[in-house]
């Protein structure tokens, strides 16, 4: 799952499903714990898309997993 993510993100960055896809690979990370990628996509989702649902969403993922 992870690499699908990644190929949305890298072959169509300007689709409107690449902030999905961030966090996307938010969980991936999260339920393989990943601490490490959690941080450095979510650190990209907020200079990207800081006000976007995904990157709430992901900000409340790491809160509730204490990442």
């Amino acid at each position: 799952a992870i690499n699908r993510f990644k190929s949305v993100i890298d072959t169509y960055p300007d689709s409107n499903q690449v902030s999905e896809a961030y966090y996307r690979l938010v969980t991936s990370y999260t339920m393989l714990g990943m601490n490490k990628g959690i941080e450095e996509t979510y650190t990209l989702m907020e200079q990207k898309f800081p006000k976007d649902k995904w990157t709430q969403k992901a900000k409340k993922l790491m809160k509730k997993t204490g990442v």
